[in-house]
């Protein structure tokens, strides 16, 4: 049972419709600081005038031009963009190489230019779990649906490890669980990403991230589970978790 005084402290009531163990599993991580409180910002990456607007410089790369590199949910995997690997279907139009030369985005907003032209992550929308790559040095435009995060590259790194972790997911999925649309995908916004727990403690994953991206940059279907499940294993003790919670987390 549940005092009905504790329902005031969440927006969403999804956690209460749960088992004991993963309601106190859900709380204990929901002890800490949410993401919208760390030295970063989350931003939606385009309106829908943005999109529209930005469509009409879209085209596929020849080498005349130098521009932002178009990437969208669909071609994003967790750490890696698809671009050139996977179509990206932006606004009834399909491309394999998109990009958007950066004289016209610079004269239609400085504001996207700016964003385009920093290092972020850039976060898809509609999936079962997050899926958030990394963008060094600002060679990416963030397309409709996505959100990104900008700040000090050491918060990059540190946010992006958690965001792909196991337990970020079993997070999203237990709170949100009401959000679900078809096949269990559920709208990944600024709210759903800025509500993530996330530890005050910070842990340096960026050799074992740069080591997954190096290691995905020549042959995409690289084995990283070992390096992924490391950060996992980080992650758990980030949170305290126990034995017993992590594997909630592993069988979930």
């Amino acid at each position: 049972e549940t005092p009905s005084s504790s329902l005031k402290e969440y927006e969403n009531w999804d956690l209460f419709f749960t088992d004991t163990k993963i309601f106190n599993l859900i709380n204990k991580i929901n002890s800490h600081p949410r993401l919208f409180n760390l030295d970063v910002d989350i931003l939606g990456a385009a309106t829908v005038a943005d999109a529209y607007e930005i469509k009409k410089f879209v085209k596929e790369e020849d080498g005349t031009h130098e521009g932002f590199r178009l990437i969208n949910s669909g071609t994003i995997d967790p750490y890696q963009p698809l671009w050139g690997i996977r179509t990206c279907r932006y606004i009834k139009g399909g491309y394999l190489k998109p990009v958007v030369p950066k004289d016209k985005l610079q004269q239609y907003s400085k504001t996207r230019y700016q964003q385009s032209n920093s290092s972020k992550i850039v976060v898809a929308s509609m999936t079962t779990r997050y899926e958030a790559c990394l963008d060094i040095g600002g060679n990416y435009i963030a397309g409709k649906s996505t959100t990104i995060i900008l700040g000090p590259l050491d918060k990059l790194y540190y946010c992006i490890g958690i965001i792909n972790s196991k337990l970020a997911s079993f997070w999203l999925n237990i709170t949100f669980n009401s959000l679900k649309m078809s096949g269990e995908a559920i709208n990944v916004g600024r709210n759903e990403l800025g509500m993530l727990p996330i530890p005050v403690n910070q842990v340096d994953f960026m050799h074992i991230i740069n080591k997954i991206i190096e290691e995905r940059k020549d042959n995409l279907s690289s084995d990283t589970s070992k390096l992924e499940s490391e950060i996992d294993r980080l992650v758990y003790q980030l949170y305290g978790l126990t034995e017993e919670e992590i594997k909630i987390i592993e069988e979930s």
